[in-house]
């Protein structure tokens, strides 16, 4: 591992399920978080923060409509 200075990541080659570990059976059982985002709150802010901080200093192309889903 790379500490003190930036690594370059071909994002054409990159998806963030690379970066992840495999489900665990646990994980694969659930169907949704809703109800139970307390339980995961530290794993889910990390995650949001740095999707967020991405789009918002390194790729300002991104649309509203690009990441609102209901």
């Amino acid at each position: 591992m790379v500490f003190g200075e930036d690594v370059l990541i071909d994002e054409s080659k990159t998806s963030m399920s690379d970066f992840l570990d495999p489900d665990m059976p646990e994980v694969k059982k659930l169907e949704s978080l809703l109800g139970e985002e307390y339980k995961y709150i530290d794993y889910l802010i990390s995650i949001e923060y740095s999707i967020a901080y991405y789009y918002h200093k390194l790729d300002r192309k991104i649309e509203d409509e690009d990441v609102i889903y209901f």
